[in-house]
Parts: structure tokens; sequence; C-alpha cells
């Protein structure tokens, strides 16, 4: 098509999309960019140029291109999304946390989108919300790993162990090899004192992963407490 009719946006945008799809980025921004070039006001153009310049490490390039895509397509809930993801790469934080609320007003189902404003809200100290966001997240999508996972970690930074072992062990039915969850579940059971579960986790977290270093630490830091082992019976 391009052959026959070399001001083919369309066709532009497909080649670039496929090249994106495969990997290869620098073929992808040439036919996006050429797309663009066509039709300026191209929003789905706009829009895979901004993510393959993020792939190509160009973030000034990729936030320059989506807002330019959402001056065309302002409700489009990914484009706010990977917009919101990039401005954090970018150290602009608020301005990413105000494109995810905008995400989720645009797609109230969208667990990602809910997930990154929890971690976004969580490091802005905003821990209610953050717990608000990691809840919303998992409402759409209960197995989804790394919100329960982080939702855990909060609850246990926050002291509420009970609710951070809930959330550990939820992220553990998700996925049975995730090495940090079960190396944070021990942590969580070494607080209160269930010394023998808490060692079970970190035996489990180095039979996945044998390099995993801290759990071989606070494993030998656990048999090592005389006082402790004689709690286990």
């Amino acid at each position: 098509v391009l052959k026959i009719e070399p001001k083919h946006a369309k066709s532009s945008l497909r080649l670039g999309m496929i090249y994106e799809k495969q990997g290869d980025f620098l073929k992808a921004e040439k036919y996006l960019k050429m797309a663009v070039k066509i039709n300026p006001r191209f929003s789905k153009a706009l829009y895979h140029l901004g993510l393959v310049s993020k792939e190509l490490k160009q973030e000034k390039d990729g936030i320059k291109y989506l807002e330019r895509s959402l001056k065309h397509f302002s409700k489009s809930y990914l484009t706010h999304f990977n917009l919101g993801l990039l401005l954090k790469e970018s150290d602009e934080i608020d301005k990413g946390i105000s494109h995810l609320k905008k995400a989720v007003k645009f797609n109230p189902e969208f667990d990602d989108a809910y997930y990154y404003l929890a971690r976004f809200l969580e490091e802005k100290e905003d821990f209610e919300s953050a717990k608000e966001h990691y809840l919303k997240a998992l409402a759409r999508n209960h197995k989804h790993r790394d919100a329960s996972f982080h939702l855990g970690l909060l609850m246990k930074n926050l002291n509420v162990m009970e609710e951070a072992k809930a959330y550990m062990e939820k992220t553990i039915e998700t996925d049975q090899n995730f090495t940090e969850a079960y190396y944070y579940l021990g942590m969580i059971l070494n607080d209160p004192g269930d010394y023998s579960d808490a060692r079970k986790c970190y035996l489990t977290a180095i039979d996945i992963d044998p390099k995993y270093l801290m759990a071989h630490y606070h494993l030998a830091n656990l048999l090592s407490s005389g006082k402790r082992l004689k709690k286990d019976g």
C-alpha cells in the first residue's frame, strides 16, 4: 500500500505498530513519524509514537507525543495512563497522579491505573488514599498480584500486621512462586513470634531462589537465636 500510495497514514501506522510489537523500535519510530507527518492530528499514531519514544529512552519526546495525542482524543484512558507513568519517570509525580486519575475517570474498571495510583500516592505518603486505591485495584481484579503484595507491604510498614499477613498470603495464593512474598511473609510472621512459620517462609523463598541473600540472612538470624528456637518448641 505504501508503494502505491506513499501518503497513506493508516498504512504507515500499521507498519509502525508491527515493528513496535516485534521490538524493532527504530523502524517503528520511522513509520509512526511518517504517519504523523502525513496527518499531524492522527491521535493513534501519536499515541504509539509516545510509547516507542519511551522504549527508546526518549522520555521528553514520549511526553510530547502523548500530550499531542490527547489534544485530539482527550478521553483516551490508555493515553492518560501511559502519560502518567512517563511523567512519574520524569520526576513529575503530581502530574502523573493527575493523568492516572483521568485514566480511571474514563475507564473506572482499569485495575492497573488504580494500582499505579496507589503506588504514587504511597510515595507521596498519602497512605490512606494509597490503601483505598490498592483495594480498588483488587476489587476489579482479585488476582492482581502486585496490588495485594504492595498493600501487604504498606500494612507491614504501618504495623498493621494482621492485614499485612492476610494480603501477603493472598499474594502467594495468586503466585506460588513469588519469592519476595514468602520472604516478607516470613518477616511479618517473625514480628509476633510465629518463628516456625517464619522459618518455613524463608526456606521456601530460598528453595525458589537459592541466591536470595536477604532470605538467607534472616533465616540465619532466626536460627542463631536460641531463645527464639525454644519458642518454636
